[in-house]
């Protein structure tokens, strides 16, 4: 069997290295614009939660996770953790 006739592997020039090596932009192209990340950080010693675009632009901090996910969805967006 060649390698053409092989399925595509996720490892060396498979898909998931194509979407590894992404800039945000083109990832926010691929249809990502409707995920927005909820990230927790401490800030001041406390832990915030940050809401970030698919492109990684700080969208907002918020006190509280459900109030982060309140905010993402009324910007149309659907919220995604972070860990």
């Amino acid at each position: 069997m060649t390698r053409d006739e092989r399925s595509p592997t996720l490892i060396g020039d498979g898909p998931a290295e194509l979407l590894r090596n992404l800039s945000p932009a083109a990832f926010a192209a691929l249809g990502a614009e409707g995920l927005a990340y909820i990230k927790p950080v401490v800030a001041d010693g406390d832990c915030q939660f940050e809401i970030h675009l698919a492109d990684g632009r700080v969208m907002a901090t918020m006190a509280r996770r459900d109030l982060a996910e309140e905010v993402v969805r009324q910007n149309d967006l659907e919220p995604v953790s972070v860990h």
